[in-house]
């Protein structure tokens, strides 16, 4: 489904969103292993803020 602009869409509508309610940013949170996904928010302005980590218990 990639490249047919959905994400784009998706994204410009909840920066739209939030703007209009007077929100200061956006957040969002990738699996660290889609690269894809980190380019494509760089180029919308995003910008790297956190590393994270998770233990699963057993």
């Amino acid at each position: 489904m990639r490249g047919n602009g959905i994400g784009l869409q998706m994204i410009e509508f909840c920066v739209g969103e939030a703007k209009g309610r007077g929100l200061s940013h956006v957040q969002l949170i990738s699996s660290a292993k889609r690269r894809d996904a980190h380019r494509f928010y760089e180029r919308l302005s995003f910008k790297p803020l956190r590393l994270g980590f998770k233990m699963a218990l057993k």
